[in-house]
């Protein structure tokens, strides 16, 4: 049985891990809420650790937010979802900063038995 996850919302100064373990764990139509003030996961970014197979659903939304006059660099990595399992599925609604002269770009990227959705800041703004 999946365990849905209506809202989620890590920080370093709320909750900076939140761990899930089980069969399978799902956004379902929910929010997952990041902050980010800083580059150290769990301590200035909220990361979600999820051990078991994951799906993130086209009808969910991320929203995050950087925060304590963080501003992030080209080539910068946030880790925001970690997960010892598959990783299948993206946010339908991605609700990501604004960064001058860049923008974030998310990937899902393998590394060993771990899938991590990360946020990568990118050089160039978002036209559209």
């Amino acid at each position: 049985m999946a365990k849905s996850v209506n809202r989620v919302s890590t920080a370093a100064k709320d909750i900076p891990n939140t761990n899930m373990t089980g069969p399978h764990y799902s956004t379902g139509n929910g929010k997952v809420n990041i902050d980010i003030a800083g580059n150290i996961p769990v301590v200035q970014y909220g990361r979600i650790s999820v051990k078991g197979p994951a799906t993130i659903s086209p009808t969910s939304t991320l929203n995050v937010t950087l925060s304590g006059g963080f501003v992030p660099s080209a080539g910068q990595k946030f880790e925001i979802i970690v997960v010892n399992g598959t990783l299948t599925g993206d946010f339908g609604t991605k609700n990501l900063p604004l960064i001058p002269g860049a923008h974030f770009h998310t990937t899902t990227v393998t590394q060993d038995a771990w899938r991590k959705y990360t946020l990568t800041v990118v050089c160039g703004t978002v036209s559209g």
